[in-house]
């Protein structure tokens, strides 16, 4: 954001971007947390089946 109102920018629209980026940061976080846990469930449950 700092760049892009250094180059001249328009600070609404540089905000703008930078909303637009964290926005994708926290979906990736999001989707990465929800596959993980999906995959370790799955596996933890496998294993307990085995298990038995």
């Amino acid at each position: 954001m700092t760049g892009q109102i250094l180059s001249g920018v328009e600070p609404y629209i540089a905000a703008r971007y930078q909303i637009l980026v964290m926005t994708m940061v926290f979906s990736a976080t999001g989707l990465t947390v929800f596959v993980f846990m999906y995959l370790l469930a799955k596996t933890n449950l496998s294993y307990l089946k085995s298990k038995n």
